[in-house]
């Protein structure tokens, strides 16, 4: 008898078990502050533009171990003065730079279902940011020995919310639009001789992807 009555309820736990989509892939773009003077010499302005991929696994129905990897690609022609004293003439003395960061995030985040379509979300996650810096006083010419590079690597987090908008409503497979908003932390980058980076600040990440 009392197992007849609780087959209706298990079988219906089942269901929704089965209909939790614990698979998540999408195409990112997203952006980090920065207002380092180091970030100057690539021409950065105030903050880091990124585009990458994250990837996510539902471990329970409203909760999901998630990660990313986003790329940033930044480069100027710089001009600085390098003579100009005791009444000469200023001269000027040009060279190119070019940054190269990755940004690698893993943590969680817990989210609300409004009728399957609507979900709000917040996001906690560790971060990575690897740095390399190159520097090259004469472009035109294919000559390692005009080139100087500088590499680092710094830990931080990053904490956002945002929310998710998915469709069609109860499909095994289902597109997902999402937008966060929220702050990076970074520790400060060692760039060997050339001294330190500090970037972090509002972060905002907005994807398309899939939900499986």
């Amino acid at each position: 008898m009392i197992a007849a009555l609780l087959l209706p309820l298990t079988a219906e736990a089942q269901d929704a078990d089965d209909r939790i989509l614990r698979y998540e892939f999408n195409i990112e773009a997203g952006s980090l502050a920065n207002s380092d003077p180091v970030w100057d010499l690539v021409g950065g302005e105030t903050a880091m533009p990124s585009f990458g991929l994250s990837a996510g696994y539902r471990v329970v129905e409203r909760v999901a171990i998630v990660g990313a990897w986003h790329h940033v690609q930044r480069g100027a022609a710089v001009s600085a003065p390098i003579g100009g004293s005791d009444g000469e003439d200023t001269q000027f003395g040009s060279f190119v730079t070019a940054y190269y960061g990755n940004e690698y995030s893993l943590g969680a985040k817990a989210d609300v279902s409004l009728d399957d379509i609507f979900f709000p979300f917040v996001s906690a996650q560790g971060l990575v940011l690897q740095s390399q810096l190159k520097m090259d006083g004469d472009p035109q010419v294919d000559d390692e020995a005009t080139e100087t590079g500088f590499s680092g690597v710094s830990p931080g987090f990053l904490v956002t919310g945002g929310a998710e908008v998915r469709f069609p409503p109860g499909a095994d497979v289902q597109v997902g639009i999402d937008l966060e908003l929220g702050y990076g932390w970074v520790a400060r980058t060692d760039l060997d001789e050339l001294g330190t980076m500090k970037a972090g600040g509002f972060a905002i990440r907005s994807g398309v992807g899939v939900r499986f």
